[in-house]
């Protein structure tokens, strides 16, 4: 089973949630303009340090001027990030959209280790499932030989 998938696209590391993961959503600026808004809660489908996909029952505008902000877990870190909604698609009665993140430095580089550790830690779990794989199948063949190896003595 697949924790995470890395993609290339666009030249940069994209994590691909299988099951995806849970975020608060919050309105951050319209306009230009500071606003509050509630939390809702929304699925992130995929993550790169430039943006995201996420999926959400409440429909939002495609617009430049209209940021959005996220707080989740990733690697067992909080991290929150602001981005803009640059496309929406609908898909089984969802919204799902495209978000550029506007990061900056120190957020940048927070993501990117979180996403990194993300990535070594799916990697080692990934060896260790072969690993118990391999053993598996050997334990297979040694009961199915075995009989025929009696024979032989």
């Amino acid at each position: 089973m697949k924790t995470w998938e890395v993609t290339q696209e666009r030249r940069q590391l994209r994590l691909k949630y299988p099951g995806m993961t849970w975020a608060s959503l919050s309105v951050v600026s319209v306009g230009g303009k500071q606003v509050r808004s509630g939390v809702r809660p929304v699925l992130i489908m995929n993550l790169s340090t430039d943006g995201l996909h996420f999926a959400s029952s409440l429909k939002f505008p495609v617009r430049q001027d209209y940021r959005v902000g996220f707080d989740f877990d990733l690697d067992g870190r909080r991290l929150s990030c602001s981005g803009e909604i640059v496309w929406q698609n609908i898909e089984e009665n969802l919204y799902v959209y495209g978000v550029r993140l506007i990061l900056n430095e120190r957020e940048m580089e927070e993501l990117l280790a979180a996403m990194e550790r993300k990535l070594l830690a799916a990697a080692a779990e990934a060896k260790m499932h072969d690993t118990y794989r391999r053993m598996s199948e050997y334990e297979t063949h040694i009961s199915d030989v075995a009989p025929f190896l009696d024979l032989c003595r």
